[in-house]
């Protein structure tokens, strides 16, 4: 019988320490349309954080769901109600996965506004989001077309919003 020694602890992730805002008019466009500039500003720069907003990808709903219709939605998590939708939500993670990053998301319920936040992977996540400025909401809800996400870091709090002209 051979007993293994735990692994020592994992030594704590790198603290943020570049930032990056994005106002993208549909994120799916811009990787479908702009994907070469896109890669060559997230090497050159590399940015530990990536705020961005007008995304414009609409959030999860139950399965037959309309615009309009009053049923909740998934407000961090993209949709795949259609073929197209999954196709995009799919091409979007990849994005995220291959530049290192993990996505955090506050989305409206159609093709409209939403924000996105990347973290590289390899540096510490927010410990608290965030997604409505109204402090007697409770934390999960999210203002109502994914304007805001408010994420809290060991050693700062980073407030992003979409706010139209």
């Amino acid at each position: 019988f051979h007993v293994r020694p735990a692994p020592p602890p994992a030594a704590p992730k790198p603290h943020v320490r570049t930032l990056a805002a994005w106002n993208a008019n549909s994120l799916i466009q811009r990787i479908q349309c702009n994907r070469p500039d896109l890669d060559r500003f997230l090497r050159e720069h590399s940015p530990d954080v990536v705020f961005i907003s007008e995304v414009r990808s609409p959030a999860l709903g139950p399965a037959g769901c309309k615009k309009g219709d009053g049923q909740r939605r998934q407000q961090d998590k993209l949709s795949r109600a259609s073929h197209s939708l999954a196709s995009e939500a799919d091409a979007i993670a990849r994005f995220v996965r291959e530049h290192g990053y993990r996505a955090y998301w506050s989305l409206a319920e159609y093709k409209y506004a939403g924000t996105g936040l990347l973290v590289k992977a390899a540096c510490e996540q927010p410990h608290a989001l965030r997604h409505s400025l109204d402090p007697d909401a409770a934390a999960a809800t999210h203002q109502t077309e994914g304007r805001v996400i408010l994420a809290s870091f060991e050693r700062f709090d980073l407030l992003g919003t979409y706010t139209p002209n």
